[in-house]
């Protein structure tokens, strides 16, 4: 599985120009059987090769741009070797793919902008989260949802505390370390035993929870999402003392959990993750209705595009399973609606919306069709 950070999703909203091809595939079943995404990506090439023809391309340039995903059609072994959905993006200079824990929509868009609107559950405060299960033998790091799971490949990181010392750095550290926690005398803290072989292990572990943090943040260190850990109760603080990651959630996952399925850590997760997401989401809705008809909100589209565009968006709603097309002239601050996506300078409003938004620092929750709040397929609160 692969983690799309923030920098590369702000480098697919900037980019800019004609025959922008964004393609999404469900890929859950081809992990049991390759030829279901082989036929699924067959067809979506064919769709996009049928938009671009549309937008009067010839046959050459149309090959350009769809020729570096042709070749995954019919490789087996890139078929098993997945996560819930597979996104591809390319032009005729550039060709992104990427394995992701999201089960989309199958959809293609060609436009002169990338379709990142599915994306959106990723960099949400809506139900994207890590899971760390460590203890001393093994760790396992995940990236899941409300209803998926997928393991992350940790690289350059120790796996185990055994794993750990091997390290060139581990000894230096570990007897700098023992050397201070005792040098602090009684505000040293204590996480089980008072002898000094229990706080040589607990030093240990420290230097190997300090590494395992180090590793994680090289790969998600941009990311705001949060990150819950799994472990033996005694675990859990010498973690969270080590922990440099800025988004540690408080309430941790109890017990022994090595021999645990990936779907049974999942299940014990989101148990411990839904009432935190729930809890911000009705927060902002309930912020939404209270400044309904003050002006510094709006479920109007063509208000909202503008809004967005220029920064003026702190929390966007936006239906996941909804497309407006549409055109927005920011020399006249003017957004309209159409009704063919294959209309000159024709974009998908949310999806324009939604990229603004972020690209302005504004939060925005991907929910699906009926549930933004105030009845519309989107709705913004206003910074001023």
């Amino acid at each position: 599985m692969d983690i799309m950070k923030k920098e590369q999703l702000r480098n697919l909203i900037e980019k800019k120009e004609k025959h922008m091809v964004s393609i999404y595939i469900p890929t859950v079943d081809a992990r049991i059987e390759a030829k279901q995404g082989q036929i699924k990506l067959k067809n979506a090439l064919r769709d996009a090769s049928n938009k671009l023809e549309e937008q009067k391309l010839d046959k050459k340039e149309i090959e350009e741009i769809l020729e570096p995903a042709e070749k995954y059609v019919d490789e087996n072994e890139f078929w098993l070797d997945h996560s819930d959905g597979l996104v591809l993006f390319m032009t005729k200079d550039t060709f992104t793919m990427y394995k992701l824990p999201i089960e989309f929509e199958q959809t293609v868009v060609v436009s002169d902008k990338f379709y990142i609107k599915p994306l959106l559950p990723l960099f949400t405060g809506d139900g994207t989260f890590f899971i760390l299960s460590a203890s001393k033998n093994d760790v396992r790091l995940f990236q899941a949802t409300r209803d998926s799971i997928s393991k992350i490949i940790l690289k350059d990181t120790p796996l185990s505390l055994d794993e750990a010392m091997k390290y060139d750095d581990f000894e230096k550290e570990l007897q700098h370390n023992t050397m201070s926690n005792r040098n602090m005398g009684s505000d040293s803290p204590i996480y089980h035993g008072t002898g000094d072989g229990d706080e040589d292990e607990k030093n240990q572990i420290l230097r190997f929870f300090q590494l395992l943090d180090k590793g994680i943040r090289n790969q998600i260190e941009e990311e705001n999402i949060p990150l819950i850990f799994a472990g033996v109760d005694y675990l859990f603080p010498i973690y969270k003392e080590a922990n440099k990651y800025n988004n540690l959630v408080d309430r941790y996952i109890s017990g022994n959990l090595d021999r645990k399925s990936d779907k049974e850590l999942h299940k014990e997760a989101w148990k411990e993750m839904e009432p935190i997401f729930k809890e911000k989401q009705k927060s902002d809705q309930g912020n939404f209705k209270e400044l309904e008809g003050t002006g510094k909100s709006s479920k109007d589209i063509r208000e909202i595009v503008p809004a967005a565009h220029f920064g003026k968006v702190d929390i966007l709603f936006v239906s996941l399973t909804d497309k407006l097309w549409g055109q927005f002239h920011p020399k006249f601050n003017k957004a309209n609606l159409i009704e063919e996506e294959n209309e000159e300078e024709a974009i998908e409003l949310l999806n324009y919306a939604a990229m603004q938004t972020i690209l302005n620092g504004g939060k925005v929750y991907g929910v699906n069709s009926g549930q933004v709040p105030g009845g519309e397929k989107i709705a913004a609160i206003y910074r001023y």
